[in-house]
């Protein structure tokens, strides 16, 4: 059939439902439709098909809507692209309701309907808010959806580790089980079994809390690092390492949140080359990264104790056992000891004491270690402060400087530009030296008080008074050496939020250095008011 053809059997049903809507409207009167009223040409469509109403279905269902004709609309007239299927033969186009002039009753005008340039084809109608949804939809504060966003890339990626560990977990214990027991293969395969079982538990469970809240993100981060990791042997082990027939093994894993570290295997043969035989010694650095100031790490002690047939054979015919009581050989590592460690410890000199769950023959309660921490990301701020000084006659004198709080300590810059340049500072307070648990914001009733001003003060050798010092005045009375260092914002808010930063930078680093010998600024006002 031709399009000639298609597009008149198209007309001649659409003129028969158009009567049939006119009977059931106008029963009275009867209304001859011309074909020309419909379509000036036979070549071209004026209107789109009229949707069916809701009493109307019987009528419906008598256009063919498999027919091969298809009706073309620009979907760009109304400003909608509605091309969401990815299918670029036919294009969704929104339009009011079209009311050819046969039809002198049409469904409400306002009332939007979607018509596809195939109708044959089945399409989701696509939703478009209205404007006065768009306006009162509720959204998030920018620094909220980048948290978000990133929480979710982290359950995803904690997603793809547990099933990465899982995978592990299955193909290593096929590894050990089909590995001849004893190789360095088979040994390997154990020890890499228990890391990856550890990583499982612990990936879980930092994924549980997170699913419920608990993760909350700290001030500051800091990294940790383990090393001189040693356990001390017993007399049982000191024997065994006089045998040929048998093999110990020893390894550590450490974990903190998601992070997995372990030690390389300290085997017989490295305990027979140490020198002091009292402690099994590891050679690795286990070095933690991004860990809050309450981080705790749990250190893990297995063991893997080897024993040749030829040597387990003598040894079960001297004492005459049964062969149904004979002992079947290790193949994996047992956990025989852990201690959990925190910041608290970072000073301790004393040996710390493992906590046991099955005992172990081998080696002792008594552990030993060294911890170095690292304050990484601190609190920051950067920004034009006045600071009083005193010029070469030792009197008073406000200067603006450009001052940056980061890495530690505070430094002073004439401007901007030198800090850009990495130009040498003018001056610079550590951190570790500021003795005031808070810092003070000055009032009218103070000494020395200017307008949005606060002080800080510093546990220092040197002395004021030289032409270059931003120094202020110095308290020595043979106990105290304190300089007190005064500031000045443009205005209230900008002096809150140095304050509020300096309090949490110095509150962050004591956090990791641990507490230096402060004072409160009720004391150092009496101190200065001496």
């Amino acid at each position: 059939m031709n399009t000639d053809e298609n597009i008149e059997d198209w007309v001649q049903k659409l003129k028969e439902r158009a009567e049939k809507r006119q009977e059931k409207l106008y029963p009275k009167e009867q209304i001859s439709i011309d074909a020309s009223t419909i379509c000036s040409e036979p070549g071209e469509v004026s209107y789109p098909p009229l949707s069916p109403l809701k009493e109307e279905e019987s009528v419906t269902s008598e256009l063919n809507y498999s027919s091969d004709l298809s009706l073309t609309f620009d979907g760009n007239e109304n400003g909608i692209d509605n091309d969401e299927d990815g299918e670029g033969d036919t294009t969704a186009t929104n339009f009011y309701r079209a009311e050819p002039v046969v039809c002198h009753s049409s469904p409400d005008r306002q009332r939007q309907q979607v018509c596809h340039s195939s109708p044959d084809r089945q399409h989701k109608q696509p939703s478009l808010p209205t404007v006065r949804a768009i306006q009162h939809q509720p959204t998030k504060p920018l620094q909220e959806r980048h948290e978000l966003a990133s929480n979710e890339q982290l359950m995803r990626d904690l997603s793809k580790k547990i099933e990465r560990a899982d995978s592990s977990i299955k193909q290593l214990s096929k590894a050990v089980t089909y590995s001849k027991i004893g190789t360095k293969e088979h040994i390997e395969a154990a020890r890499l079994l228990k890391i990856a079982q550890v990583e499982l538990h612990d990936f879980r469970l930092h994924k549980h809390k997170l699913d419920n809240g608990l993760g909350k993100k700290a001030d500051s981060l800091g990294s940790l690092r383990l090393y001189n990791i040693g356990f001390e042997t017993k007399s049982a082990l000191k024997e065994d390492l006089a045998l040929e027939g048998v093999f110990h093994y020893f390894f550590c894993i450490a974990s903190c949140g998601p992070e997995v570290k372990a030690t390389e295997t300290v085997d017989t043969d490295n305990i027979r080359a140490q020198k002091q035989k009292d402690y099994i010694l590891f050679k690795e650095e286990l070095i933690f990264t991004d860990l809050p100031p309450d981080f705790i790490v749990e250190l893990q002690v297995f063991e893997y104790v080897k024993k040749h047939m030829k040597f387990v054979e003598r040894t079960l015919e001297a004492l005459s056992t049964p062969k149904k009581s004979r002992p079947t050989l290790e193949t994996e590592f047992h956990r025989v000891g852990f201690i959990k460690l925190t910041k608290e410890d970072r000073k301790s000199d004393e040996p710390k004491t493992l906590k046991f769950e099955n005992g172990s023959k081998y080696i002792n309660k008594r552990f030993r270690f060294q911890m170095q921490l690292n304050p990484e990301k601190m609190p920051s701020k950067a920004g034009m402060l006045h600071v009083r000084r005193l010029d070469s006659n030792g009197r008073p004198d406000w200067l603006r400087f450009w001052i940056d709080l980061s890495e530690g300590r505070i430094r002073f810059w004439k401007s901007k530009q030198d800090a850009l340049d990495k130009m040498r500072p003018e001056q610079q307070i550590e951190l570790k030296d500021l003795c005031s648990e808070t810092v003070q914001k000055l009032t009218p009733d103070d000494d020395l008080y200017r307008q949005n001003s606060f002080v800080l003060y510093e546990r220092d050798q040197r002395r004021g008074g030289e032409s270059d010092s931003l120094f202020q005045r110095i308290l020595d009375d043979g106990s105290h050496k304190i300089i007190k260092h005064q500031f000045a914002a443009d205005n209230k808010e900008d002096r809150d939020s140095w304050c509020a930063l300096l309090d949490k930078s110095m509150h962050s680093f004591r956090e990791w250095n641990g507490k230096t010998n402060v004072h409160t600024v009720d004391e150092f006002k009496e101190l200065f008011s001496r």
